[in-house]
C-alpha cells in the first residue's frame, strides 16, 4: 500500500514514516524467519545425538544380551544409514506441514465464505432483449437485518429509450440503486421489475450483457487501448472501435498518439489523463452495444472540459438507448427526461428539470441553489 501510494506519501513527506513502517515489516517477517530456521537446527540438534545414543544402545544389548550375529547386525546398521536421512526429511516436513496449517485453513475458510456468496442462475429466465423498462416497487435495502436500510420504499420508473437522472448528496444511496439494477444486491423487500421479469427471476448473467457501465474510478489494464476496449467485446470489429470512440469523443486524442490504439495505458491507465480515460472507459462501454447505460458519478472528478466532452458525447445517444445517470452534479443532468432527487436513501422529490427548478422550496431547487443553478 505504502509503495502504491508513493505519490501521497512524497505529497505529505511521510517518507520516513514510510520507511519506518516498511522496515518494522521486513523485519518482521525476517524475524519469523530466522526464528524458524533456529528451530529446526534445535531439533535437528537434538534427533541426531539421540539417535547416535540410542543406536549404541541398540549395538551393546545386540551384542551383549542377545548374540546377534556381527553380520547381520552390520546389514541391519546399513540399513538403518540409509533410512536415516529419510526419517529426518520426513521430520522436517512434518514442521513444514505443521507452519502451512494456519494459511491452508484461511484459505479453506475463504473458499467456504465465497462459495456461500456464489450467484445461483439455475432455473432463471434468459433475457435477451430489453425494450420496456425498469421499475422500482417499494423497494428497500439494508446491508444487513436491522432496520437501517440504505433504501427506503422507493418507487422508480425508467422507460426504455430515456435518460433518467438519480441526483442527491453523497450516500443518499443512489449508486446502491444502481447495483439492483445490476443484480449485484438483492431488495430487501419490494420489487424490481426488468420489462416484465421480475429480476429474482433472471439469470443475470444474460441481463449484464446488455449493460454498459461507467464509474468515477476508471479501470485500465496495462495494455493497449486497443485491448481495453476490446475487454468489453472481444468480437468488435475495427470500424465498431472507430464508431465509438468517435462517440465518445476519444477518437482525436487517440488518433494524435504516436501507436494510436496500439499505445500501452499502463498500470490502471496512469498515461493518459483523467478525462481521456473516462472518455475511453465510456467508448469501452459503448462498444458492449448496451441496451442499458449506466453511468455512476462518471464525471465527478473531472475537469470542465472533460465533463463538457462527455456530456456531449452523452447527449449523441439520447433516445437510442436507455441512460441512466447517477450523479450530484446537477449540471450534468439538464437534458434529461425525468429527474429523481434522493435524500437519505428516500426519493423525496420527482419531475423535469424545468418542474424541480420551479418549486423554489423544493430540495432539489436548494441543491441547485448551492451549485450556482437555481433560477434567479
Amino acid at each position: 500500500e505504502h509503495l502504491g501510494s508513493a505519490k501521497i506519501v512524497k505529497g505529505y513527506a511521510t517518507e520516513n514514516q514510510s520507511f519506518t513502517f516498511f522496515h518494522k515489516m521486513v523485519k518482521k517477517v525476517s524475524d519469523l524467519n530466522i526464528q524458524y530456521l533456529v528451530n529446526q537446527a534445535k531439533i535437528r540438534a537434538i534427533f541426531e545425538p539421540v539417535t547416535v545414543i540410542l543406536l549404541c544402545i541398540g549395538l551393546y544389548v545386540a551384542l551383549n544380551y542377545f548374540k546377534v550375529d556381527t553380520a547381520l547386525l552390520v546389514v541391519l546398521l546399513f540399513i538403518f544409514y540409509r533410512l536415516s536421512p529419510k526419517i529426518t526429511l520426513i521430520q522436517q516436513n512434518y514442521h513444514k506441514a505443521l507452519t502451512s496449517i494456519p494459511a491452508v485453513n484461511a484459505l479453506q475458510a475463504l473458499e467456504e465464505e465465497a462459495a456461500s456468496f456464489r450467484e445461483q442462475f439455475e432455473n432463471k429466465s434468459k433475457i435477451n432483449s430489453f425494450s420496456k423498462g425498469i421499475i422500482f416497487d417499494n423497494v428497500s435495502f439494508s446491508y444487513n437485518t436491522d432496520d437501517n436500510n440504505v433504501l427506503k420504499n422507493i418507487n422508480i420508473s425508467i422507460p426504455y429509450g430515456k435518460t433518467i437522472a438519480l441526483v442527491g448528496e453523497s450516500g443518499a444511496g443512489k449508486s446502491t440503486a444502481a447495483d439492483l439494477i445490476m443484480g449485484l444486491l438483492l431488495p430487501s423487500a419490494g420489487r424490481i421489475h426488468i420489462d416484465d421479469l421480475e429480476i429474482n427471476d433472471i439469470n443475470m448473467t444474460y441481463w449484464r450483457s446488455l449493460i454498459g457501465y461507467v464509474t468515477q474510478d476508471t479501470i485500465l489494464f496495462h495494455e493497449s487501448i486497443r485491448a481495453n476496449l476490446l475487454w468489453a467485446n472481444p468480437e468488435a470489429t475495427e470500424e465498431d472501435i472507430a464508431d465509438v470512440l468517435k462517440i465518445s469523443a476519444a477518437d482525436s486524442f487517440v488518433n494524435s498518439l504516436p501507436e494510436g490504439l496500439d499505445t500501452i495505458t499502463g498500470d490502471r491507465g496512469v498515461r493518459l489523463s483523467g478525462g481521456q480515460r473516462q472518455r475511453l472507459a465510456l467508448a469501452r462501454a459503448l462498444l458492449r452495444k448496451p441496451k442499458l447505460l449506466i453511468l455512476d458519478e462518471a464525471t465527478s472528478s473531472l475537469d470542465a472540459d472533460s465533463e463538457n466532452r462527455i456530456q456531449e458525447a452523452v447527449e449523441t445517444l439520447h433516445g437510442s438507448i436507455t441512460i441512466l445517470i447517477i450523479t450530484h452534479r446537477l449540471a450534468t443532468v439538464r437534458n434529461a427526461d425525468f429527474i429523481y432527487t434522493m435524500r437519505q436513501g428516500e426519493v423525496v422529490e420527482s419531475g423535469t428539470w424545468g418542474e424541480l427548478t420551479e418549486n423554489t422550496s423544493g430540495y432539489f431547487y436548494s441543491l441547485c441553489s448551492l451549485q450556482g443553478l437555481a433560477k434567479r
